[in-house]
């Protein structure tokens, strides 16, 4: 037995042992930025030459139309994104810019099939790789969120299933991407009420994940932690009580990379205050009761960031710049900062780090 006992111990001891080295060559994979939207105050200016200009220069390599401005009490958009699909010309200024800077086209697959899968004959995803030009598409967004917006479904993983298959359809090389929403602090019932989640909730949510995670090539979670005191997590293996970030976020790359096989995932990083998806009018309401719904400072950013790429993430998706008005331009400079430094060296940039 204690022959025995040495061999499992040097066996748990050679598997974290390959973990962390799977992790630290995860982290030594070229890191890829994607921006979903631009800031309003460039939205509104269409200059899609300017716009790639300065994200490639960031070392932001692809890009996600997403022009929403304001999330409540109604969701508001610039309108951008019919831009970047069908119909269209592989001489559209935005398509042109893209290629000019060599900035890849994330597609919305959720917006691309809104209507449905029509014949794979007339699929929009045909034209749209014309007009984008030949290797300028990076991947497939799937469906938000499915292990929440999906879930009640009668074939909950019927929508993810029908659009992975598709996209294969037309082209096996390229790439879906799906991202999740962390753990639920509450659960709504069927009957609209609502309810603390408890650890069976939490084994379903991520069981859930899982499942719809088949039919995607590249994962992640949307984590958005800033301010502490309002945003805290739930986190996998951590019980019911939300944590900070740096609790957390290792967690959830720790589920990831257990559950993920031989699949990259990602972090959606919060470039944006929740006092911004507010209208003016709410967002004086959340003052006035005391929320202090702060942008995440530039040493919270790197820290995140970082956080992620130890975690073995090989992508970053940034998040909620869409929101952002002229008056957050430093805040906006710190997040491409942080973009730019980690692309650049993201060692050293990670490794000497302050922490918040």
């Amino acid at each position: 037995m204690k022959h025995g006992a040495k061999i499992i111990g040097m066996l748990i001891l050679m598997s974290i042992g390959l973990y962390q080295l799977d992790k630290l060559s995860a982290s030594s994979v070229r890191l890829e930025i994607v921006a979903a939207g631009v800031p309003k105050y460039w939205g509104e200016t269409r200059d899609y030459d300017a716009w790639f200009a300065e994200l490639s220069a960031a070392g932001i390599t692809e890009f996600l139309p997403f022009s929403e401005y304001q999330e409540l009490p109604e969701a508001l958009y610039l309108g951008y994104e019919a831009d970047f699909f069908p119909p269209c010309s592989y001489d559209d200024a935005s398509f042109r810019a893209l290629r000019a800077h060599q900035v890849k086209l994330v597609v919305a697959g959720e917006v691309l099939y809104a209507e449905g899968f029509p014949p794979l004959e007339d699929d929009p995803l045909r034209a749209l790789r014309i007009c984008a030009g030949e290797g300028m598409i990076s991947t497939v967004l799937s469906f938000d969120e499915p292990g929440i917006t999906q879930i009640h479904a009668l074939d909950p993983t019927r929508k993810a299933r029908m659009l992975y298959e598709r996209v294969k359809a037309i082209d096996p090389t390229l790439s879906v991407m799906m991202v999740h929403a962390p753990i639920p602090e509450t659960v709504t019932e069927l009957d609209g009420t609502s309810r603390p989640v408890q650890h069976s909730d939490v084994e379903t949510y991520l069981r859930d994940v899982k499942d719809f995670s088949v039919y995607a090539d590249i994962i992640g979670f949307d984590l958005y932690p800033i301010p502490a005191e309002f945003a805290s997590l739930i986190a996998p293996n951590l019980g019911l009580t939300p944590v900070g970030y740096r609790q957390a976020f290792p967690a959830y790359f720790d589920w990831l990379h257990g559950i993920a096989e031989d699949k990259p995932y990602f972090l959606a990083l919060q470039a944006f205050s929740y006092e911004r998806e507010l209208s003016s009018t709410m967002a004086q309401e959340a003052k006035d009761a005391g929320y202090e719904l702060r942008f995440p400072t530039e040493t919270e950013l790197q820290d995140m960031a970082c956080l992620a790429v130890e975690g073995g993430a090989t992508k970053l998706a940034l998040w909620g710049q869409s929101f952002l008005l002229s008056e957050d331009k430093t805040f906006w400079e710190s997040v491409l900062e942080v973009s730019r430094q980690i692309t650049t060296d993201g060692a050293s940039y990670c490794d000497g780090r302050p922490i918040p």
